[in-house]
């Protein structure tokens, strides 16, 4: 019986090709995008699983408030992990990790990496996978790589018990330390949250000159705590306000409101509110977008699988009867109906999983830079998801046109009335949310690329062309370095900071008048805004003076003098760590931080050639930069041949924000287009259908002179109506699901009006083509074709 059935579901996919086909697609592009949301957000929320103790483990933080502005922070002070552990007894352990830059030789290849610093119990608590080797001589001498470092240093070989001598600068002192290798770690698990280069002993910061014990005024990247349960922070959050007094009176210039203890379990949606977080970090915006964009695909295709499925039920009305005149009950011709729609969803979901193998998949992988092709055939949870997708669309897309065809009295089938009609209020509904989703993927979409294009115009309020920076080490001399560029051609000036301009701000708190504040700051040299082409409103300029010892001059933004409420901040005198600072210009608001962080306070203090970090060197407009990285280099090599040669380009210290906006925009590209696909073949084979039968009374309308006007109206109007209704639905809902999301990636946004215009104009081309065809066809076709049996 089953073979029959599956026999009689095959013969009429045969028979009704079109439909058949577009239901199909729908069915396996629907499913293809739906596996793309499910690898990545399955992959995001099972981050760090293969740790045995994730559930107990937090991470700690710190809360500052910057003129009245909270932000978070992951460094926290070094003695805060070894302080809570002896002070709480439900801390059963802790492990500091922090970062120093250390240089690496390998023959004539010099390389720097961060290395590192972990304390012994890391093991204990994490339990990242070990390739060779093992943990337990992990001691002073010991270094522990990953796989990629390893392959980077020895190539394919087990690197077990080779020799590494590591650089490290600490206070303009050389140290050159040897150590053994003691293990190697697998790849970087694709579920790790976070990741290192490799790791040394906490304990051998000694020798290096940087372990202080109990030092409140000195941070650690990441601090972690196994607690015995998280119940037990109940007991210790309360109680930690003498660890916060003493990491501020530690750091007068950046004071804090607490200590955070975020569980590791769900740092994916904590991760992008922290400042430079070391964490896998994408916004929680990105989650709820990517998981509506997958539900609004499967409902379209679930509407479209109805409607035409509704359409089609009514073309074996006659078939219908007859079974139940012959005897069939109910159940019997339910369980045909389900037999034939499962084996289409079946399919659609075969071919759903090949797209989204060999096309979807690879391509958002490459986008995210992350490999998710490999691990999807072999993921449980994919199969239970394919599983429910499975009942969802048999369910959802068909059982209701199978329940409405059975209930209908025999004699009324074979009188093979008109079952689906331009009365079925049902059908209209279904119409009307295909177009609603539409609408809302449209707008999304739209507004979406608006953004990107207004976050890439938004005004830097400096000049980053032709500048390179170079990255200064501790036993680099800044000032003989520079006459050296000075000498080369086509250089036009050549300045520095210690601070990095665009990705990196120290936080100072100013003393202005008996007010104290914490602001963003930077510390440059006097020809820093020259090199930059950053405007000076008011007071002198820096590039013009020389700072003799004991002179303290600093620059404030607009902005400072703004908030402030100060007409002028020229001649205003600031003390920052106990130093009179005198302000002698002020600046126009410029972007230091990301463009999606208002401009905020900056106080910039000058200093003179022995402090920069960094050196900015502009080219002139007749020289390509291109052509002078390769001399800069050369020159760098032949006065520093055992320290890398660092650089980048100023003009891309924004790449990572635009990129991230940019990856977002194409996913919304990409899945827009496949709506609108879907959309257009759903109402296509719902319009075949409806045309169908309505094909004699369009043929008594022509033959009693109707014109070809009236006949399009009674065609499409139905339609139309959808449309409308839906439009004065999803304008309003997509505004307000556009701007909350514009909102949540830059507070400054707003929605513009021809959104809606382009979002509405897009509806009705994708209305125009699906029904286009059919009006065409209806307008010329003969009457008597579908009247000579009357």
């Amino acid at each position: 019986m089953f073979f029959k059935h599956l026999k009689i579901g095959f013969r009429n996919f045969r028979k009704n090709k079109i439909t058949s086909t577009i239901n199909l697609l729908g069915l396996s592009l629907a499913v293809g995008c739906c596996l793309v949301t499910f690898t990545f957000l399955d992959w995001a929320f099972h981050l760090d699983q293969f740790h045995e103790k994730l559930d107990n483990i937090v991470i700690m933080e710190r809360v500052s408030d910057l003129k009245n502005n909270s932000r978070i922070y992951g460094t926290t002070p070094e003695s805060l992990g070894p302080t809570l552990a002896n002070d709480f007894s439900q801390v059963i352990n802790f492990a500091r990790l922090t970062n120093e830059r250390g240089i690496f030789k390998k023959e004539e290849n010099v390389f720097r990496e961060n290395i590192s610093f972990v304390d012994r119990s890391f093991f204990d608590i994490f339990d990242f996978p070990i390739k060779w080797g093992n943990e337990e001589h992990f001691d002073n001498n010991n270094i522990i790589l990953t796989e990629e470092l390893s392959t980077k240093l020895f190539g394919s070989a087990n690197s077990i018990n080779q020799t590494v001598t590591i650089r490290f600068v600490n206070e303009g002192q050389e140290y050159f330390e040897k150590f053994v290798v003691s293990a190697v770690l697998e790849k970087k698990p694709k579920a790790a949250s976070f990741y290192f280069s490799c790791l040394i002993p906490y304990s051998k910061r000694n020798s290096i000159g940087w372990q202080e014990e109990q030092n409140w005024g000195k941070e650690v990247a990441m601090t972690f705590l196994e607690l015995d349960d998280m119940e037990s922070l109940n007991q210790i959050i309360p109680n930690t306000q003498e660890y916060v007094n003493a990491y501020n009176q530690a750091n007068l210039n950046d004071p804090i409101d607490h200590f955070l203890f975020q569980p590791l379990k769900n740092i994916n949606m904590h991760a992008y509110k922290v400042y430079n977080s070391r964490f896998y970090t994408s916004h929680v915006a990105a989650y709820f977008l990517i998981f509506g964009i997958s539900l609004s695909i499967i409902l379209l295709v679930c509407f479209n699988y109805m409607n035409i499925t509704l359409a089609s039920a009514s073309s074996r009305l006659k078939e219908i009867g007859v079974r139940k005149i012959l005897g069939s009950n109910k159940k019997q011709i339910i369980y045909q109906f389900l037999l034939e729609n499962i084996f289409i969803c079946f399919l659609g979901i075969i071919i759903g999983l090949f797209l989204a193998y060999t096309l979807f998949i690879p391509w958002f992988s490459k986008l995210g830079n992350l490999d998710f092709t490999q691990e999807l055939l072999v993921n449980t949870r994919m199969y239970l998801t394919l599983l429910g997708l499975l009942i969802f669309l048999v369910i959802g897309g068909s059982l209701y046109p199978i329940l409405s065809v059975v209930s209908i009295k025999p004699l009324s089938l074979m009188k093979n009335l008109k079952f689906y009609s331009g009365k079925n209020l049902f059908s209209k509904i279904l119409i009307s949310f295909q177009f609603l989703l539409t609408i809302l993927a449209i707008i999304i979409s739209i507004t979406l690329k608006s953004e990107y294009i207004k976050a890439v115009k938004i005004p830097w309020k400096y000049d980053p062309q032709n500048i390179v920076v170079v990255k200064m080490d501790e036993n680099t001399d800044y000032s003989l370095f520079k006459n050296q560029v000075l000498n080369l051609p086509n250089i036009e000036m050549v300045e520095g900071s210690v601070e990095a301009l665009g990705s990196f701000q120290k936080q100072i708190l100013v003393d202005a008048e008996g007010e104290k504040s914490n602001y963003m700051s930077l510390q440059v040299t006097p020809g820093f805004f020259k090199l930059n082409g950053i405007t000076l409103d008011k007071g002198e300029d820096p590039s013009l003076l020389k700072i003799n010892e004991g002179q303290h001059f600093a620059i404030v933004n607009q902005q400072y003098t703004f908030e402030k409420g100060w007409e002028t901040s020229i001649g205003k005198t600031l003390k920052i760590e106990e130093i009179e600072y005198q302000i002698i210009s002020e600046s126009q608001n410029f972007r230091y931080e990301s463009p999606d962080i208002p401009i905020a306070p900056i106080v910039m203090t000058l200093i003179d050639d022995s402090s920069p970090r960094r050196m900015m060197i502009k080219i002139k407009p007749t020289g390509k930069i291109q052509n002078l990285q390769e001399p800069i280099e050369k020159l760098w090599l032949a006065s520093y041949p055992t320290i890398p040669f660092e650089y980048y380009y100023q003009d891309q210290v924004f790449d990572n924000f635009y990129n991230g906006y940019d990856q977002v925009n194409k996913i919304l590209i990409a899945t827009s287009f496949i709506t609108m696909i879907i959309a257009i073949m759903g109402l296509f084979g719902l319009a075949l259908l409806v045309m169908a039968k309505k094909m004699k009374e369009i043929s008594i309308k022509k033959v009693l002179g109707a014109p070809n006007s009236a006949i399009l109206y009674f065609l499409n109007k139905d339609f139309v109506i959808a449309l409308i209704i839906s439009s004065l639905i999803g304008l309003p809902l997509g505004f307000m699901i556009s701007s909350n999301l514009a909102h949540q990636l830059n507070p400054d946004s707003s929605v513009s009006k021809w959104v809606f215009a382009l979002t509405l104009g897009f509806v009705i081309a994708l209305l125009l083509i699906s029904v286009a065809y059919h009006s065409i066809k209806a307008i010329k076709s003969n009457p008597i074709i579908y009247l000579r049996d009357e």
